[in-house]
């Protein structure tokens, strides 16, 4: 198939990343946006006042910006907002809608129903379902277990304490689970102050031998209950070593002739969680330039805008398929750290400028 032409773009631009990338129809554009699986998610049980949040990822599918104009919950149990309020998407960019579950003061099943409103590069409206059961007989100090900046190799520890006053003089944290096998948790000591007043305080440990890496996970403390209730998670948040972050991992040049060299200043933004120094840039399709020279003498710095250019040959590229004229290029970036490396991703289309 040759390159498409300019009276194709449109069409190509619609159905290419509307309906064809996946063999979804136009109508259906908005489950590649977020799949109809992702659309909900069940906080279970969770104690009165603990923070409970959740992440709805956001995927821009299409070749033109990606607009989010409200995201609005349907009962105040619920307030959803946009991760660092990031409304417009550019080609292959993401971001999240975080859904805040209020637990404080409420009890019992909450449901709520988020409506995120699109309005580029068409009106669509996408529905995300959320509920939870609140118990109000426990609650958690501190309500999140926040490790923050913790040193590769070094672990960490947090205490929290749980405080049950329900009808069950038995009652008790038996057991622990994590999906992060590197979190784990035991008991210090369970005390009973009266009746309806049973406290444990339990230590929790970060591994000294955490991959480097952000940690956003839930940790399960499992009581005797006999019924759905048992599991009771909280939130635990860290922040390993050095960690680069590239955004947005994709970075889209546009629709191109042949020849012509993509323009606007499209940038990758690098950022890390200690200021570094950029030693090297390369990438898999020499065609594919950077406004960006290392300096060892510069100072280091916690940030980088890296101007990205393709200089598009006539003749073709490397990592251009001819067939469809789809650029796919990897950047990857080493630094003044031998272990702390990032990678992205550079795409493009090239058309035939003939008719």
């Amino acid at each position: 198939m040759p390159f498409f032409t300019k009276t194709s773009l449109s069409l190509l631009a619609f159905f290419f990343f509307f309906g064809s990338v996946t063999g979804a129809q136009p109508q259906d554009w908005t489950q590649q946006v977020i799949k109809q699986a992702d659309r909900s998610f069940d906080f279970k049980t969770v104690p009165q006042g603990t923070k409970s949040e959740h992440r709805f990822e956001i995927y821009n599918p299409c070749a033109e910006k990606l607009h989010i104009a409200d995201v609005s919950a349907s009962c105040t149990c619920v307030t959803p907002y946009l991760l660092d309020e990031k409304a417009e998407l550019q080609t292959y960019e993401n971001t999240a809608v975080v859904a805040h579950f209020h637990t404080e003061g409420l009890e019992g099943l909450k449901s709520s129903t988020i409506t995120v409103v699109i309005d580029k590069p068409q009106y669509a409206e996408i529905q995300l379902h959320v509920q939870g059961n609140i118990r109000s007989d426990i609650s958690i100090t501190p309500n999140e277990i926040r490790f923050g900046s913790v040193k590769q190799g070094q672990g960490s520890e947090r205490t929290i304490t749980v405080v049950y006053t329900g009808n069950s003089a038995n009652w008790r944290i038996v057991d622990f689970d994590s999906p992060n096998k590197n979190i784990t948790a035991e008991i210090i000591e369970t005390k009973s102050e009266g009746p309806r007043n049973i406290s444990s305080r339990i230590r929790v440990k970060l591994a000294a031998d955490t991959p480097r890496g952000e940690i956003n996970e839930r940790l399960n403390l499992v009581s005797n209950d006999i019924d759905s209730r048992r599991e009771l998670p909280i939130l635990v948040t860290a922040t390993v070593g050095k960690v680069l972050t590239v955004t947005p991992q994709t970075l889209f040049l546009g629709f191109l002739n042949p020849g012509e060299v993509s323009r606007d200043g499209p940038f990758a933004q690098i950022r890390g969680t200690e200021p570094f120094k950029i030693t090297k840039i390369e990438c898999d399709d020499p065609n594919i330039e950077f406004d960006f020279e290392p300096n060892p003498t510069a100072p280091a710095t916690r940030l980088y805008r890296i101007p990205v250019v393709f200089k598009n040959p006539s003749e073709g590229s490397p990592q251009l398929n001819k067939e469809d004229g789809t650029l796919h290029a990897v950047v990857k970036i080493e630094t003044d750290d031998p272990t702390l490396k990032a990678s992205f991703n550079v795409t493009a289309k090239v058309i035939d400028p003939a008719n």
